[in-house]
């Protein structure tokens, strides 16, 4: 059973219930921008506002996985742009031959960071259709 197609799409994964912010006696919580007084406080006034992305590989026979990473503003064309274009028509099975080539594919502008974001959406993808295909679970 071969790949027949690859696509990555930003998806809101954002909680329906606010969380709580964490306050120890008035202490803010850990953040590699704490050092600025105009960063302090909410992540969100640094962060990007990518949402998550999700990954859907499509098998030859119509069944697909799906899998789940984050920062799709960068992630999504590294996935659609690059990886697709090295795995679809490949074996839905090897999967961990697919984790080695995006690895070293992505080698030239960094396997980890957001390309490791980009491998995990895939790689979990990858794994729930090899489940389905096999009729085992993906454990």
């Amino acid at each position: 059973m071969r790949i027949k197609s690859i696509e990555a799409f930003p998806v809101d994964l954002s909680p329906k219930v606010q969380r709580q912010v964490y306050q120890n006696e008035g202490r803010q919580p850990a953040s590699p921008m704490a050092r600025y007084p105009k960063y302090q406080g909410k992540r969100s006034s640094w962060m990007a506002n990518w949402p998550n992305v999700g990954c859907v590989i499509t098998a030859e026979d119509g069944k697909f996985g799906f899998g789940v990473g984050g920062f799709s503003g960068p992630v999504c064309p590294i996935i659609n742009e690059h990886f697709a274009e090295h795995l679809v028509g490949e074996s839905c099975f090897a999967t961990e031959r697919h984790f080695d080539v995006m690895m070293r594919i992505s080698a030239p502008y960094g396997s980890v960071g957001l390309a490791s974001y980009a491998i995990s959406a895939v790689d979990l993808a990858l794994w729930d259709l090899k489940g389905k295909l096999l009729e085992r679970p993906a454990y």
